[in-house]
């Protein structure tokens, strides 16, 4: 019985290794001998493959790191290997990604022998990351000297920006420059301190950390009226049913999100989107699902409706043959839809058929010859008629100056001409 326990523990690479062995003693001192053995190269591998190249992950648990950080120091421990507290503390340091480096030096200007010192302050910065994000504090610029700053020259003294890379603009939210030096524009009316991400219902806020240089606190806010361009999602979503111009009530299912968890569709219909050059398109099938946080365009809806795809330099573009029929900027690592949902008065209204005035005021003011002459060869849809009314700017655009005719009379004494 405990044979068979054993070997059902074991992986199937593992049996051919402990194939010959027929009692549980042999088993299990085989198996130790081979994966627990105290032998130098075991030593090396947990002390310099695994301890030393140890890494946590930005954004990853303080604490499953340490119980991991835990659990080589013990394999190590049983292999006879001692390490001391003071090289604990500072291997732990070492493991932490670039973000803490801030941390990190304020620890290097105290005695960081004790590990549980140093255990707790990361504990303690992990939780102030953690209760940071719902914070509404304003942005600050903090201003630091970088650890290699030049002495004995005055125009040297000053702190350097060797750090530029990792700095973040409060104007476009991109990395590599600062606000005065953006070339971006925002929307009007947005805040230039926030920026939009989309992780489901989740805000989050980062720091930036760099030495010698402007380091801005920047908090990230949610703002759900704007238009995602998702490759994830499988339709045209969004829980706002006022932007919808048609509407129809719908049992429509579910929509599982990335946590797998799920929100009911109850309607479908039309939204109307002013997009980046002023024109309305109608976006049609977009599924209504109030339990949503964002409004998401679906990549693959548009691809499988004949769209083609260009993206660079912090753009997306919607192509449809040669014409470019919507554009995404690049904001939070998202591409979020340049343009506003037209909704109210102006969603619910009435398409009239194209007139022969409003083609004539298209088209530059074309005569009514050339109206007559596209429409036969169905160059303008929905047009019936081509029958143009007065245009007052026609007329004012062919009117010119025309001088002054010369007099016939010419007078040489006062009131020789009189006027009646």
């Amino acid at each position: 019985m405990v044979i068979a326990n054993i070997l059902l523990a074991l992986e199937d690479t593992v049996l051919f290794n402990v194939e010959g062995e027929s009692s549980a003693i042999g088993l299990w001192d085989k198996s130790k001998n081979i994966y627990e053995g105290k032998s130098l190269t075991n030593k090396i591998f947990l002390r310099r493959r695994r301890l030393y190249a140890l890494k946590m992950k930005d954004g990853a648990s303080v604490q499953e790191h340490l119980n991991h950080f835990n659990l080589l120091i013990n394999k190590l421990m049983a292999l006879d290997v001692k390490i001391e507290d003071d090289e604990k503390a500072c291997l732990l340091l070492c493991s932490m990604p670039d973000s803490w480096d801030n941390l990190i030096m304020n620890l290097s200007h105290v005695k960081i022998h004790d590990l549980d010192v140093v255990i707790a302050s990361l504990l303690t910065e992990e939780l102030r990351r953690k209760t940071s994000v719902g914070s509404h504090g304003d942005a600050m610029v903090v201003r630091g000297r970088s650890i290699d700053r030049d002495y004995g020259d005055r125009s040297k003294s000053r702190s350097k920006s060797k750090a530029k890379k990792k700095v973040r603009c409060w104007g476009c939210g991109k990395i590599g420059h600062l606000k005065k030096e953006c070339k971006g524009k925002r929307t009007a009316g947005e805040d230039p301190k926030t920026d939009v991400i989309s992780h489901g219902n989740i805000v989050e806020s980062s720091n930036v950390f760099a030495d010698g240089d402007d380091l801005p606190a920047l908090e990230r806010v949610e703002n759900s009226n704007r238009w995602i361009l998702n490759s994830g999602a499988s339709f045209h979503v969004t829980p706002h049913k006022e932007w919808f111009c048609t509407y129809k009530s719908c049992n429509g299912g579910v929509v599982y999100m990335g946590d797998d968890g799920e929100c009911e569709v109850v309607g479908i219909g039309d939204v109307r989107i002013k997009m980046f050059d002023g024109c309305i398109r109608k976006i049609s099938d977009v599924r209504h699902v109030p339990t949503l946080r964002k409004s998401l365009l679906s990549i693959g809806m548009f691809d499988s409706h004949g769209l083609k795809f260009s993206g660079g330099n912090g753009q997306l573009k919607l192509i449809k043959g040669i014409l470019t029929v919507a554009k995404g900027e690049l904001v939070g690592n998202l591409y979020r839809l340049i343009g506003e949902t037209m909704f109210g008065e102006a969603a619910v209204a009435n398409t009239k058929p194209d007139s022969a005035m409003l083609w004539h005021k298209r088209l530059g003011h074309m005569g009514e010859r050339g109206l007559q002459v596209l429409s036969k060869r169905n160059l303008l849809p929905h047009l019936k008629s081509v029958s143009l009314d007065f245009c007052e700017d026609c007329v004012f655009g062919k009117q010119h100056r025309v001088a002054f005719s010369l007099s016939t009379c010419k007078s040489k004494n006062f009131l020789d001409l009189i006027h009646a």
